[in-house]
């Protein structure tokens, strides 16, 4: 525990990086009393917190908060395809830090941030530094309908494609201030993919901020629905559900019609 704090949890960021990311996991397997009644908090120092190839699995009712996003960074280069350098659950929380994939030999995919629960991720970026497999910044996986504001999503590939928030198998995540770009060397790079869904549902991204193009061509029931929002590669929908904008515009400031177009 922090000095003078019950249910304050301070890692300090001063040691090595790997030395950092061991005291961190063993930081968070030291909370065990953590409920809706007595949540922590899990605060990092500035410093750099390597995971190696383990990954950091949040745990329920426990905010893990950073020093910022320029101070505190959450590095790691797991390859599981279920899995990333953090891994959501449900009642988690997590602000105001860096969450980055540092892979740069594996072909693997690599994948930053993951989760099939419902959690809040404010105030955060999360990036992968040119992986050569294909790279994804975050994904959000079956039945999950996570909050995520003031969030910046940087995915990069440096032999294939790169898609900055994949949104798959019935996850509605509401995207709020939300800044995505995707690049990679080859086939297309996406900000936002999606796959279909076995009811109506739909995902709203608002106020934000895309630089790459949206891939819902394999999506069915499932509306992505935009509201002044910077939209500047289109759509790539075909027999998939088109999306829907409202007060949104191209990279050329002009506005976009009804079906983002």
């Amino acid at each position: 525990m922090g000095p003078g704090f019950a249910r304050i949890v301070i890692v300090a960021g001063t040691g090595t990086p790997l030395a950092n990311g061991t005291a961190l996991r063993a930081a968070l397997a030291g909370i065990t009393g953590a409920t809706a009644t007595t949540p922590y908090v899990l605060k990092l120092e500035p410093g750099v917190f390597d995971l190696g190839t383990a990954t950091l699995t949040m745990a329920p009712f426990v905010l893990i908060e950073g020093s910022g996003q320029r101070v505190t960074m959450i590095r790691g280069q797991n390859m599981d395809p279920f899995g990333g350098v953090v891994v959501g659950v449900d009642n988690s929380e997590i602000r105001d830090l860096t969450i980055e994939h540092a892979n740069s030999t594996t072909a693997a995919p690599a994948q930053a941030f993951y989760t099939q629960a419902s959690l809040l991720l404010s105030n955060i970026t999360v990036r992968t530094s040119g992986a050569p497999g294909v790279s994804y910044g975050m994904i959000f996986n079956s039945m999950g309908s996570s909050i995520l504001e003031n969030v910046t999503v940087d995915a990069r590939s440096s032999s294939a494609s790169s898609v900055g928030i994949a949104i798959y198998n019935g996850a509605t995540p509401r995207l709020v201030r939300v800044h995505i770009d995707a690049t990679g060397v080859m086939g297309p790079s996406y900000a936002i993919e999606t796959t279909s869904v076995s009811s109506a549902s739909s995902v709203e991204i608002v106020d934000s901020w895309l630089g790459a193009g949206v891939n819902c061509s394999s999506s069915n029931n499932l509306t992505l629905r935009f509201a002044h929002t910077r939209f500047p590669a289109g759509q790539s929908c075909g027999a998939g559900t088109p999306p829907v904008c409202v007060g949104s515009y191209n990279a050329s400031f002009a506005p976009l019609s009804a079906g983002c177009l």
